[in-house]
């Protein structure tokens, strides 16, 4: 059995420090720790601060969704940043990935559908065995999110997967949403 160990990056200091108590809450302070850092910084500053270069196995990244001037921003800057992506950061974070994702590892992000036009082509650079799972709010409607998996240097092709229909028509999660949400379930990718 291999030991997990997790770093966590959070613009937010506040947030971090919350992370941080939540580990140790539970008993996780040895395997846990929280970096308040900008992942947009230039590698050398996050270098700086405690990531290590090509040091994961897996990444996973949770970047805003929405592109600049399409929203209304929120009034609170921390909030309005973590909502709206500027103008060309996109690449700026798979730049992050592919430079902290060790060889051969795993990168795991979620985002709008609306996005993979530029998103697929800033991955196809670095990472291969691309998989595509989206989430539908009900059954017959468009994704509203996909969850996109990648292997850094892999040579494999994409992948489409069914996906995950979260919402029966009257509102309530579906069964395999529920088993996810509240029991622990793992998606199939």
């Amino acid at each position: 059995f291999r030991q997990i160990n997790v770093t966590a990056v959070e613009i937010d200091h506040g947030l971090c420090a919350l992370a941080e108590a939540n580990a140790a809450r539970n008993g996780l302070t040895p395997h846990f720790r929280a970096i308040a850092a900008d992942l947009t910084a230039p590698a050398e500053t996050l270098i700086a601060q405690g990531l290590v270069r090509e040091g994961y196995d897996q990444v996973m990244v949770n970047p805003p969704f929405h592109a600049e001037g399409t929203v209304r921003p929120a009034p609170d800057k921390g909030r309005a940043a973590a909502h709206i992506m500027q103008e060309g950061a996109l690449e700026v974070w798979v730049r992050f990935l592919a430079t902290f994702t060790g060889p051969k590892g795993g990168i795991t992000l979620i985002h709008m559908p609306q996005v993979l036009p530029e998103l697929l082509p800033l991955l196809d650079r670095r990472f291969g065995a691309i998989t595509l799972f989206p989430l539908f709010p009900k059954e017959g409607e468009p994704a509203v999110r996909v969850i996109v998996q990648a292997r850094k240097a892999s040579r494999a092709g994409l992948r489409l997967l069914p996906g995950l229909v979260l919402h029966e028509a009257d509102g309530r999660y579906t069964e395999k949403a529920e088993a996810v949400l509240r029991k622990g379930a793992a998606l199939d990718l």
